[in-house]
């Protein structure tokens, strides 16, 4: 296992952390997270994960939210639009402090996908 990224990117990860975030069974899958719709983010790493039984080498988007719980995804829709957020929050001098969670049904495959958009402030 190899972590591509961290965010935020000036964030030191304790060992527990970076167990929680890439080996940990507790991790939720977002896909199969109906009742999660925001996710409160405390950080988050992109990393590599190879496939025991195929040697198959996915990118895994995981995050700890601020509610303890640790998020992870390989869903390239996901991994793309919130590597596409970071970057304009960080390019902002903002931080990336929620994102909302996106499901919809290709209108080509029938396939249901996740991805995720900015979520909108709350009072």
């Amino acid at each position: 296992m190899k972590i591509n990224e961290i965010y935020p990117a000036n964030k030191e990860l304790t060992p527990e952390e970076i167990w929680l975030l890439t080996s940990d069974s507790s991790a939720v899958p977002i896909k199969k997270t109906v009742e999660i719709e925001t996710i409160e983010i405390e950080t988050a790493v992109f990393y590599d994960d190879v496939s025991e039984k195929t040697g198959e080498v996915k990118e895994i988007l995981s995050i700890l939210g601020k509610d303890g719980r640790v998020y992870a995804t390989n869903s390239p829709y996901f991994i793309r639009d919130f590597r596409k957020m970071v970057e304009l929050f960080t390019q902002m001098n903002k931080p990336l402090e929620r994102v909302a969670v996106v499901r919809g049904v290709s209108s080509k495959t029938g396939h249901n996908f996740i991805t995720c958009s900015v979520a909108p402030l709350t009072d």
